[in-house]
């Protein structure tokens, strides 16, 4: 299997890399300690693979509003259901993947989305 780069993006929590095959999507995320990433939710199961670091994974049902909270070291792989909002928050710098299939949409979860901008000023 062969992944083409579809260009790179980040800011200060650190970089973004894009990669496809066919219907494949795999993104790598560098995120910074004391930073955020998430803060959304998906109409798809996804999958994230901690590589690098140590994270605190909120997960929370938006039908239910049940909330799991995680402390993870790497390596660690989160399974995020559909419709379960979705935040990372890094105790260390930390590297983790994205994987899913098809065209990405996503759905900001206020709640957790806050969180991940209150962080970044």
């Amino acid at each position: 299997m062969v992944f083409e780069s579809n260009g790179e993006g980040g800011d200060k929590r650190g970089k973004i890399l894009f990669f496809t095959n066919n219907e494949t999507k795999v993104n790598l995320f560098e995120v910074k300690k004391g930073f955020a990433r998430g803060g959304h939710y998906h109409d798809y199961d996804i999958t994230h693979v901690l590589i690098t670091g140590k994270i605190a994974h909120y997960l929370e049902d938006i039908e239910t509003k049940k909330e799991e909270i995680s402390i993870l070291s790497a390596p660690a792989i989160m399974r995020i259901p559909a419709k379960s909002a979705n935040l990372i928050v890094a105790l260390e710098d930390s590297v983790f993947t994205e994987v899913f299939c098809g065209k990405y949409k996503s759905t900001v979860y206020e709640k957790y989305r806050n969180i991940v901008l209150q962080k970044m000023k």
